[in-house]
C-alpha cells in the first residue's frame, strides 16, 4: 500500500487571543455534583497513587459515575496502571498494564473485562496496553510488546497479538489508540531508532499508510477516530517555536492555535460535522491549561481552587452534549484533581487521581 505523508502540509491556524472562548480567570467549583448526569452514565479510567507505611504505588482505577473501583493485579505485581475504557453492553473493558515494584521486573499489558485482569502476554516480556476497543464480538487492544528486534507496536485481537511494521531504518515504535470501522482496524503511535526522534504513524489493518518523513522532527499520534471516509488523528509535532498540537485529517496536518509556548493533542471525536479535539496549553512558566479545540477554535477549562495548572486527556460527545475529562493540580499535589466538564461547565470532581480515558453510556430509556 503507497505511503502518504502525515506531514504533507502544516497550517497554521493562528496564535491569537481572538481564538480562544476563556474563562476569565480561575473559577472556584463549590458544588460540583452529577445532577446534570442522570440520563448518562460516566466510565473513567486512571490510576490513583496510595501511600502505604511511607511508600507510594499505583493503582489502576475504573470510575463510574464518580464510584471508584481498584482493579485487581494478576499476579504480585504492586504497580498498575489504567489508560483505556470501552463499554460495550454490560460487559466493560479496561486496557492497562503492571509491574512490581522492582525496577528490574518486567511490564506487563493486561486487559480487564467486568474486574477481572487477563495478562496479554507471559509476563516475561516486557509488554502495554494503551487503548481498547471493541466491535461486535471482537476486542482489540493497541499497545507494544517487545520482540528479538526491540518493542514493536502491537495489536491484540481476541488475545491474540499482532505485531504493526516499522518503515525505514526504525528499531522500536508503539501504539497509542485503536479505531475500529467496519472491517478496517486503524492504530497509531510512534516509532524510533533507539534514543533518536520519534515519527508518528498511522497503520491501516496491519500496513503503514501515513508517517512523518522528516527525520529531524520529533512527532507522535496519540488517538484516532474514523468518521465516513475521513481519518482523524490527534497529537503533537516539534517546532522552533516548541510542541504543537496537531490535528491530521486524512494525511493533512494542521496545527491547533495556541498562546505561549508548548501544546499537545491527546484525544479526538467527530460528531456530525464538528470535529473535537482535548488537550493543553503551556505558557512559558510550564503551567498547562486545559483546552478544548472545535473545529480548530480553542475554549480553555476553568481551574478549581486554589489550583495552577491543568489538562485534559479524553473527549466524548454524547446527543448534544460534549463531555471532556481532565484534571487541575498545584505543585504540592501528590495526585490529581479529576474533573469532567459538560458543554465547559465543570459538573464533577471526583477526587484523586491520574484520569486516562472517558466513555459516556446513555441509559436505557
Amino acid at each position: 500500500m503507497e505511503k502518504k505523508s502525515l506531514f504533507l502540509k502544516v497550517l497554521i491556524v493562528g496564535t491569537f487571543m481572538s481564538f480562544f472562548a476563556c474563562s476569565g480567570g480561575h473559577q472556584v467549583i463549590d458544588d460540583p455534583s452529577s445532577s446534570d448526569n442522570n440520563d448518562v452514565d460516566v466510565y473513567v479510567a486512571g490510576s490513583v497513587i496510595k501511600l502505604d507505611d511511607g511508600f507510594s504505588h499505583a493503582v489502576a482505577t475504573l470510575w463510574k459515575n464518580g464510584e471508584a473501583m481498584s482493579l485487581p493485579y494478576t499476579d504480585q505485581n504492586t504497580y498498575a496502571y489504567a489508560y483505556s475504557v470501552y463499554v460495550s453492553g454490560q460487559d466493560v473493558y479496561v486496557a492497562g498494564c503492571e509491574k512490581d515494584e522492582d525496577d528490574d521486573q518486567v511490564t506487563t499489558a493486561i486487559l480487564w473485562k467486568n474486574g477481572e485482569a487477563v495478562a496479554l502476554t507471559d509476563g516475561n516480556i516486557e509488554s502495554r496496553a494503551n487503548s481498547v476497543y471493541v466491535s461486535g464480538s471482537d476486542v482489540y487492544v493497541a499497545g507494544d510488546m517487545r520482540t528479538s528486534d526491540g518493542d514493536i507496536a502491537t495489536i491484540w485481537k481476541n488475545g491474540k497479538a499482532m505485531t504493526m511494521p516499522l518503515t525505514g531504518k526504525n528499531t522500536s515504535s508503539e501504539a497509542t489508540s485503536v479505531y475500529v470501522s467496519g472491517p478496517d482496524v486503524y492504530a497509531v503511535g510512534n516509532e524510533s531508532v533507539e534514543s533518536h526522534a520519534t515519527t508518528a504513524i498511522l497503520w491501516k489493518n496491519g500496513e503503514v499508510v501515513a508517517s512523518d518523513e522528516n527525520p529531524y522532527s520529533n512527532s507522535s499520534a496519540n488517538s484516532v477516530y474514523v468518521s465516513g471516509q475521513d481519518v482523524y488523528v490527534a497529537g503533537w509535532m516539534d517546532s522552533y517555536e516548541g510542541e504543537l498540537a496537531i490535528l491530521w485529517k486524512n494525511g493533512k496536518a494542521m496545527s491547533l492555535p495556541y498562546i505561549d509556548q508548548n501544546t499537545d493533542a491527546c484525544s479526538v471525536y467527530v460528531s456530525g460535522q464538528d470535529v473535537y479535539v482535548a488537550g493543553w496549553i503551556a505558557n512559558s512558566e510550564g503551567d498547562r491549561t486545559a483546552t478544548i479545540w472545535k473545529n480548530g477554535k480553542a475554549m480553555t477549562m476553568p481551574l478549581t481552587g486554589e489550583n495552577t495548572s491543568s489538562e485534559l486527556t479524553s473527549v466524548y460527545v454524547s446527543g448534544s452534549d460534549v463531555y471532556v475529562l481532565g484534571f487541575d493540580n498545584n505543585e504540592n499535589n501528590i495526585n490529581n484533581n479529576i474533573i469532567i466538564w459538560k458543554n465547559g461547565k465543570a459538573i464533577m470532581n471526583w477526587g484523586i487521581g491520574y484520569p486516562r480515558s472517558m466513555m459516556v453510556v446513555p441509559r436505557p430509556k
